[in-house]
């Protein structure tokens, strides 16, 4: 959710014309005055979210999923929890742009960023 923002509602700022929110979320997050950022429906979702908070923008998230990776295989006792495989292949998972993030990467995100993202 991100709040809203008028200027962010003009035309002449974002390129394209607004339009009223239809969906029941949608308008319930606009009369309190947000709006809901959409996103891509593929396996980097969760990048992209973390990407959009970080940088202002979704198109890091290739990077925000390597420096994951990257993180993660440095400190591999975030990976603990991960029982089905080794953390070497966690990891390689991992910077698989289709494959979804979950609660340890967004654990793993949380202390690389220095952020409380839950």
């Amino acid at each position: 959710m991100v709040p809203t923002n008028k200027s962010l509602r003009e035309p002449a700022s974002r390129g394209k014309i607004w339009v009223k929110p239809t969906d029941q979320m949608d308008l319930w997050l606009d009369s309190q005055g947000y709006y809901r950022k959409h996103t891509a429906k593929d396996g980097s979702c969760l990048y992209r979210a973390i990407s959009e908070q970080i940088f202002l923008a979704q198109a890091f998230h290739l990077d925000v999923r390597r420096q994951c990776a990257e993180f993660a295989h440095r400190h591999p006792e975030l990976l603990s929890s991960v029982s089905h495989c080794s953390v070497d292949e966690y990891v390689d998972q991992m910077k698989h742009p289709h494959e979804l993030g979950g609660k340890v990467e967004l654990q793993v995100m949380s202390l690389m960023f220095r952020k409380d993202f839950l």
